[in-house]
């Protein structure tokens, strides 16, 4: 070996000496932080009382709240996560009881975002017991329990959460049956506002009470408190310095072209929709849909099928019927042959026999063509 070689050997060596510790290094896993090292440990836990055998899930769950009850101080919001966690073993439901939300908040302590979190998850849990029409299931999230919370949120201004408790408190009133009561305080609140982005808001949540009143029943809509809605979202979307954003104003100019156009005043809401179109920079979903089903409605099929085209594949079941039926109407059965499959797997059980049937008639009159 010359001198070069011997050179070179020996620095190869040093370089690998020098890179050992450096990789021993990288190869070591980092330590984790407190709120990391926290997540997941209770991710063990969670898992352990998913797999566990039935004999052993109560042990097991109750491993997870004394786990939860010890570092509360060190991460609030992170545990009032854990306590409010939606988990489901065989159609059981382990986290998410009464207890756990009263644990929660309790845990919640002082902290802003922990006690936050609380409120939003209370919230969302009434919501859910409302949406399935089961008042009694579970008194801790019944509707006057929402009632009163909203009011306990409401007396309190350091949540920052008014805003939400205002919709909710509107939304238990008249879950309750309490509707003169919902739409006085809705109306109070339209007055007490002083900044165009608080009265849009405000008007929002009465047109949205109204329109669910008027639609309580399965016919067509009560037209007298479907035209107050109607107004409420006029004097909303009137206000357009008050929006945060473009979409929130479009959204509301659709859905009052919506109303109008169930009480007959076509005119009123084919203008109400070309201002939403002239809104946005490219066209919509929500927009386009009610352009076509303006044009479906007067049998203008061809605009119809125009308008709905770019969003076929985002349709769903419903509002694809109304596609089929314009296609079928020109009578482009070819194309409306794919959305008939989707039909005849996604229908509701009882309508997907018909929407099969037509598919292989569909299928066997091709073939009878070739």
């Amino acid at each position: 070996m010359n001198r070069t070689q011997t050179t070179l050997a020996f620095a190869l060596a040093l370089a690998a000496c020098a890179a050992a510790p450096l990789a021993a290094a990288e190869a070591a896993p980092k330590p984790l932080n407190p709120l990391d090292a926290l997540k997941a440990r209770y991710g063990e836990l969670k898992e352990a009382a998913l797999t566990c055998p039935d004999a052993e899930f109560e042990a097991r769950r109750q491993a997870i709240l004394d786990f939860l009850a010890k570092p509360g101080e060190t991460n609030r919001l992170a545990v009032v996560t854990f306590y409010l966690d939606v988990v489901f073993k065989d159609g059981q439901q382990i986290f998410d009881k009464p207890d756990c939300f009263a644990l929660a908040k309790a845990a919640a302590g002082d902290d802003l975002l922990a006690r936050q979190k609380y409120c939003n998850a209370f919230f969302d849990r009434c919501r859910l017991e409302a949406w399935a029409r089961r008042p009694g299931l579970n008194a801790a999230c019944s509707r006057d329990a929402r009632l009163a919370f909203a009011e306990e949120v409401l007396a309190d201004p350091s949540l920052g959460m008014a805003g939400r408790a205002r919709d909710e408190k509107v939304e238990a009133l008249r879950d309750l049956g309490r509707y003169a009561e919902a739409e006085a305080f809705a109306k109070a609140e339209i007055a007490r506002c002083e900044t165009p982005a608080a009265k849009v808001i405000a008007y929002e949540r009465l047109a949205n009470l109204y329109s669910t009143l008027a639609h309580r029943y399965m016919d067509a809509p009560d037209p007298a408190t479907l035209a107050k809605a109607a107004e409420a979202m006029s004097a909303a979307t009137a206000l357009t310095n008050g929006y945060a954003n473009a979409r929130a104003y479009t959204l509301d100019l659709v859905s009052l072209a919506g109303w109008q156009w169930r009480l007959g005043r076509k005119a009123a809401a084919k203008a109400t929709i070309e201002k939403a179109a002239a809104s946005e920079k490219q066209p919509s979903y929500d927009v386009l849909y009610l352009r076509g089903k303006f044009a479906y409605d007067e049998k203008d099929y061809e605009s119809a099928v125009k308008f709905w085209t770019p969003f076929a594949g985002r349709m769903n079941v419903d509002r694809r019927i109304f596609l089929v039926r314009s296609l079928y109407a020109l009578g482009r059965k070819d194309e409306a042959a794919p959305h008939l499959e989707y039909l005849s797997k996604n229908a509701n059980k009882i309508l997907r026999p018909y929407y099969a049937y037509a598919l292989e008639e569909y299928k066997k009159g091709k073939k009878s063509d070739e």
